[in-house]
This record gives structure tokens, C-alpha cells and sequence, in this order.
């Protein structure tokens, strides 16, 4: 068995340590193949039953459901991120960087999201139209086309960090890996909608008028779109950092 320094010194990165890795994980992956596109269907289909192109409060609770679902996902590591024989496999450290990362960031957002694109298509007309479609929706009720697109952005950057953020809790902590990453999503999540809170209250503040909410809080929404984007990129990009030195540094 090949030691880590011989590893680095004389071998490239391999995709065939990497499928190492991945058998490695298999047991606690497995599952989850199945379970999220099922579960991703149930919810879409309950959420659509109840009203969330027309922006209802409980179709949008349980469609979020899905949100918690892809933020949690780094948890399937908790147990096998503390086992000797992880710590002690013929990869490289980056190497198991990579399988991780694919997995949370690319095989579990298209297991969850997939098999809603693909009943959207089914149920709902299809149109060419990004910004009828933005309309439409349940954050067209809220905020004009423009802010709507902010707010998905800055959304999906707060998302990637709190995958990364539980992932560094997972392969970082020494002790209580679930609870210290569900500690660490949750404070991550919360942080993006104490941003919307304080947006909200802005516009609340500065306009009495609520026939113009939608307008006044989309207005605000543009101001500070690109401060909050860039705020979650260094976020995001600190705890890539963190999550892939925390993964890598397990190697005897």
C-alpha cells in the first residue's frame, strides 16, 4: 500500500482512486440514490398541490423541504469522516476532496432537482419566456423580474456555503460531527435570511406606502444585491478552504 508521500511524489491524480474513495462511502451513499429523487417528487407534487405558482405559504414550506434536504447532505459523511481506514486510504488528499465535493455539489443538488425540472416540464406550460416565467412565480409576487434574479443568486451562493460549511464541520470537528454540522448549516442559513430581514425592515422603513412594498423592497433588494453576492463568495470561498483542508488532512 502506497503511503501518502509516495503517492504525492511519484502519482497523478487518479480517477481510480477516486471510485476508491467513492466504494469507500457506497454504503452510506447508496441509499440516498434512491431516496432523494423520491423524495424530490413527493415534494414537488405536494407543493404544486397546494399552490406554489400562485405563491402559497404552505406549498412554499414544504417545497423547501427539498432546500433542507441539499444543505444537510454533507451529513451521510458523519460517520465514516472519524474511521482509521479513511484516514488510512491510497489516495491522495485531493483526491478525496474531489469525491466529496462531487457528490455534494453536483450528485445531490441533480438527485433532488432533477426530478422537479423534469415534472415542471410536465406539469407546467413551457415558455421561452425567463422573465413570464419569473413573473408568475411566487417571487414574482414579491419582487420585480431584476430583484427576483438578485435574490435567486444570492440564494444559491448562501446554499453552496452552507454545504460547504457543513462539510467542514463534518471532516473538521473531532467530536459530535452531526450535531456540530447541523449547527453550522443552520447558522449559515439563518445568516441569509437575517440579510432578508434587514432588507425587509430597510424597505418597511424608508417607504409607508404598501401598495409599493413590491417595488421599494425590490429597489432595495438591487441596492444591495452585489455587497451581499460578494459577501457569500468570500464565505463560500473560506469555507471551500476549510472544507477541503479539513477532508484532505485526513491521511495517516
Amino acid at each position: 500500500m502506497k503511503s501518502a508521500s509516495i503517492l504525492a511524489n511519484t502519482d497523478r491524480t487518479s480517477w481510480s482512486r477516486i471510485a476508491m474513495v467513492g466504494r469507500y462511502f457506497w454504503p452510506s451513499l447508496r441509499r440516498k440514490i434512491l431516496v432523494f429523487p423520491i423524495c424530490a417528487l413527493l415534494v414537488t407534487l405536494m407543493a404544486h398541490l397546494f399552490g406554489i405558482s400562485e405563491g402559497n405559504t404552505i406549498a412554499i414550506s414544504i417545497f423547501e423541504l427539498l432546500s433542507w434536504l441539499l444543505v444537510l447532505s454533507p451529513i451521510v459523511f458523519a460517520k465514516q469522516a472519524a474511521d482509521e481506514v479513511f484516514c488510512s486510504l491510497p489516495a491522495l488528499g485531493c483526491e478525496k476532496v474531489t469525491l466529496v465535493f462531487l457528490w455534494s455539489f453536483i450528485a445531490v443538488p441533480l438527485l433532488l432537482f432533477a426530478p422537479t425540472a423534469i415534472y415542471a416540464l410536465i406539469a407546467f406550460p413551457v415558455t421561452n419566456n425567463v422573465a413570464a416565467l419569473l413573473d408568475s412565480s411566487f417571487l414574482g409576487t414579491l419582487f420585480t423580474s431584476d430583484a427576483a434574479v438578485n435574490i435567486m443568486t444570492v440564494s444559491f451562493l448562501a446554499t453552496l456555503t452552507a454545504i460547504a460549511v457543513g462539510l467542514w464541520a463534518v471532516f473538521g470537528s473531532r467530536r459530535y460531527r452531526t450535531r456540530n454540522a447541523v449547527l453550522a448549516i443552520a447558522g449559515t442559513v439563518m445568516l441569509n435570511r437575517f440579510y432578508g430581514f434587514v432588507l425587509g425592515f430597510i424597505s418597511a422603513w424608508q417607504h409607508a406606502e404598501p401598495g409599493v412594498l413590491k417595488n421599494d423592497l425590490s429597489t432595495t433588494l438591487n441596492i444591495f444585491a452585489p455587497v451581499m453576492s460578494l459577501s457569500w463568495v468570500l464565505f463560500l470561498s473560506f469555507a471551500l478552504w476549510k472544507a477541503s483542508h479539513a477532508i484532505a488532512r485526513k491521511q495517516l
